[in-house]
């Protein structure tokens, strides 16, 4: 797009080809959400059940039936062409287009700072109509509690710390990683799940600082690092996809050079795509490379990588 005389846009015309690999079948899906005993958490998995288990509820303004209006691929629909009888566009639900899970199939689980019950934990949240929750406690209660989370205070709003008594031991941020990991393993076997995502639905957390000999190498990084990243930082480890309901602070970390061909430092955001990385930035290395994390193998992996930065993610 250029601009030409008298203030008007000359546009080119440019078209690209997209290929898109898909599984043909529809995955068991399970679906941890890191918060999942706050005000979001719960929320999501009130959605989930009441569309599950059909429940309508009554508000001021009259019933209320659960749907998903606002959900890309439940609610929208595509153009497939045109009626040659009517001439009318023929559109259908998006979800018919390729084979695609289900909300009401995921299997919830998640971890929260507070052991507060799911069922309890909805009402603290007073979000949800009264008449719903009261028709989703039972369902709510089977859920139990959730799973211990990580906690830094540094990094959340101090309001949080009366809650936290559902805490993952110690302070080892290594030890933290692979607890994390081993639940997300655990959760897929109990389930007999074929693929984990895990969802933000937790408190945004304040940006980290970058600080000269604490977290400018990767040897240096855990110090630094904050819950929304350690999670990151498992979840690609474990190659599990990551989602999120509320913003995350990016923030950019520089990477050391890790061969002669890469003589400069880069600015490499701790975003879902790019943690791996600044850790990793060979990301074929990591394929067959199943030790548990430490200062160890992480310096060794980023020793051994020599090839140019990439900022895809899988």
């Amino acid at each position: 797009m250029r601009r030409v005389e008298g203030g008007r846009l000359s546009v080119k015309k440019v078209s690209k080809t997209f290929e898109f690999k898909t599984d043909t079948k529809v995955p068991k899906v399970g679906l941890m959400m890191v918060g999942i005993g706050g005000n979001n958490g719960t929320t999501v998995c009130a959605t989930v059940l009441a569309n599950r288990h059909n429940i309508s509820w009554s508000t001021k303004t009259g019933p209320v039936q659960p749907n998903y209006i606002g959900s890309l691929i439940r609610a929208s629909t595509l153009r497939l062409g045109f009626d040659p009888e009517t001439g009318k566009d023929v559109n259908i639900p998006f979800s018919d287009v390729l084979p695609m899970v289900h909300p009401n199939d995921l299997v919830l689980g998640g971890w929260d700072i507070s052991a507060m019950p799911l069922d309890k934990a909805m009402s603290r949240a007073q979000v949800l109509d009264y008449d719903l929750q009261r028709q989703l406690f039972p369902l709510m209660q089977k859920m139990g509690k959730p799973l211990p989370s990580v906690y830094y205070p540094d990094f959340i709003a101090a309001n949080q710390e009366d809650r936290a008594d559902n805490l993952i031991e110690g302070t080892d941020k290594l030890k933290h990683l692979e607890h994390i990991r081993k639940d997300i393993r655990d959760f897929k076997a109990e389930h007999g799940l074929d693929k984990v995502v895990v969802l933000w639905t937790a408190n945004t957390e304040r940006y980290s600082e970058l600080i000269d000999g604490v977290n400018d190498t990767a040897d240096n990084l855990m110090s630094e690092l904050p819950s929304r990243s350690l999670r990151l930082h498992a979840r690609l480890l474990s190659r599990t996809p990551l989602q999120t309901l509320s913003r995350l602070p990016t923030k950019r970390f520089p990477l050391p050079p890790c061969s002669p061909s890469r003589p400069s430092w880069k600015d490499v955001p701790t975003s879902t795509a790019h943690l791996r990385t600044l850790l990793f930035p060979d990301a074929s290395s990591l394929r067959n490379d199943t030790r548990p994390l430490s200062a160890e193998t992480t310096s060794s992996r980023v020793k051994q990588s020599s090839s140019p930065l990439s900022l895809n993610s899988s």
